[in-house]
């Protein structure tokens, strides 16, 4: 038996979005400053860019809906 998941491919749409899957950005969500990686990046109905991304480390959380307006990369 082998108990090994096979990976989901995902299928990138071509959109014009600043951030790349998989970069490392920050924002604000809820007043507080907040960082992780993007997931995944879409437009909603009005034709806006958000996306999908996870914060923390050992236990992860994925916040959905971040607008691209509010995120930014520090360095």
């Amino acid at each position: 038996m082998c108990f090994f998941k096979k990976k989901k491919k995902i299928v990138r749409e071509t959109i014009n979005s600043k951030f790349d899957i998989g970069e490392f950005v920050h924002f604000r969500y809820r007043d507080e400053l907040y960082f992780g990686y993007v997931l995944y990046a879409r437009r909603d109905i009005d034709g806006n860019v958000i996306y999908d991304i996870q914060v923390g480390g050992q236990c992860p959380a994925v916040i959905k809906g971040i607008k691209e307006e509010i995120i930014f990369i520090k360095k």
